[in-house]
């Protein structure tokens, strides 16, 4: 019978170690499983010497054993996720999280892309081609909002959320494209906004309205009359 205890409470000791890593209770379960254990080999030892050590060297391959098996586990949970800030997804790709050179990856700075988690305020973001750890600029920045890289310290970078003007910035060309351009006033219409009569139109006066000449094509007229060979062979005057 102190043997099936023995057996019993070191069990109960591995799942008290392995249920620590999945609910924080600040180390009271395995304070818990630590009396269990020892209570394990004391029961082990009233039995025999040899009870006691075989109960001790299962031990001592079952406890790292539960380590692995829960450390393989434990990302995956919700209480694993929640605290390092990381989606399963992201966790199975192998991807580079950090940068190797430091702060030598200022060619990152002032570059675009899209926060993979919610920047609590550490968290991931897809810069380029990369998923790399970032953090904010001292804000909360939630997951699928467009960011822009600010600067890079000891391997991580500090973003913040991309505004229009960053936009602007990034891709000039787009912030062409959206700026309102105000129409080209016609060059016959008169200054006070009135509107020119047609040809053939009755003013007020009685006067017959004209059809409004064409200063480019008045222009281009004078031109085309003007004799330039004329002009050119025309001697000096002494």
């Amino acid at each position: 019978m102190p043997l099936l205890y023995a057996i019993l409470l070191m069990l109960l000791a591995l799942v008290l170690l392995a249920l620590e890593c999945f609910l924080p209770t600040a180390g009271v379960l395995v304070g818990i499983g630590l009396i269990c254990a020892i209570s394990s080999l004391v029961y082990a030892f009233s039995v025999s010497l040899t009870a006691a050590s075989v109960l001790l060297l299962v031990m001592c391959f079952a406890v790292p054993a539960t380590l692995v098996m829960v450390f393989k586990l434990w990302p995956h949970s919700s209480y694993g996720r929640r605290l390092l800030n990381s989606e399963l997804a992201l966790d199975q790709q192998d991807v580079p999280t950090t940068l190797p050179d430091g702060n030598k990856r200022t060619d990152l700075v002032g570059q675009t892309g899209v926060a993979l988690t919610d920047l609590l305020p550490s968290g991931r973001a897809r810069i380029g081609s990369l998923k790399l750890d970032v953090y904010s600029s001292g804000m909360v920045i939630d997951a699928g909002t467009e960011v822009i890289v600010v600067r890079c310290e000891a391997g991580k970078l500090s973003v913040r959320p991309l505004t229009e003007a960053d936009q602007v910035a990034v891709n000039p060309a787009a912030g062409l494209e959206s700026a309102a351009i105000a129409p080209v006033a016609d060059q016959d219409q008169p200054a006070n906004g009135s509107s020119l009569p047609a040809s053939g139109e009755v003013l007020a006066s009685g006067e017959v309205g004209q059809e409004p000449t064409k200063s480019r094509g008045g222009i281009e007229e004078t031109l085309a009359s003007l004799d330039f060979d004329s002009l050119r062979d025309e001697p000096e005057s002494p």
